[in-house]
């Protein structure tokens, strides 16, 4: 007697598990045929049958529900990161709709392998509750690898404001006043030569 064919939903699961691990092994994150197999073995549909997709709106940010299904399987398996709770608790089963709240992700996989695979001290990383990311990966020569996603390049962000505050001699913290009104916040220097909104969640 033969066994079952497996399903088509396992057959897609199985091959997009493959095409992922080459695209982490063409960037260098996964290095060794154990942690290629623990990538095409590993299906990542358990860890996040569900999430949230960022909205934006008039109102703010807000995040609608997927729920997990055949036609939704291939974003799992990108390499990205995936909003699976909110910081009130909603899971996007709980959502008929878009929601508002800060976001708790699934790590995008590349990041995760590489964790796992790195040497030494592992990385920095910098998450804001729109969903961007900014990742340094140190490398074997002694210098960073920076990966970004999201809607916002963060690490770009955080170089052009630091080269801004060099250029005003380095002020202290406590030189900074905070300003906030009805549609804005800003941390600013008295005479406004440094100015940088606060992010509107």
């Amino acid at each position: 007697m033969n066994p079952p064919a497996p399903s088509a939903s396992i057959r897609d699961g199985a091959l997009l598990r493959r095409r992922l691990a080459d695209e982490l092994a063409a960037c260098g994150d996964l290095r060794t045929p154990a942690w290629r197999v623990a990538v095409e073995s590993v299906p990542r549909e358990v860890f996040a049958p569900e999430w949230f997709e960022r909205v934006d709106t008039e109102r703010g940010t807000m995040w609608a529900p997927v729920v997990g299904d055949a036609a939704t399987l291939a974003r799992v398996y990108e390499d990205v990161t995936l909003v699976t709770q909110l910081d009130n608790g909603v899971r996007p089963r709980d959502a008929t709709g878009p929601v508002f709240g800060v976001p708790s992700s699934s790590t995008l996989p590349g990041l995760v392998v590489g964790m796992l695979v790195g040497d030494g001290p592992q990385l920095d990383h910098v998450l804001d509750v729109d969903g961007s990311f900014a990742t340094l990966l140190p490398q074997r020569d002694g210098s960073w690898r920076v990966r970004e996603g999201g809607p916002r390049r963060l690490w770009d962000l955080a170089e052009r404001a630091a080269a801004a505050w060099r250029v005003q001699r380095s002020p202290a913290v406590d030189a900074f006043r905070l300003s906030i009104t009805p549609d804005r916040q800003t941390v600013h220097l008295p005479d406004n030569s440094l100015t940088w909104d606060l992010p509107r969640g």
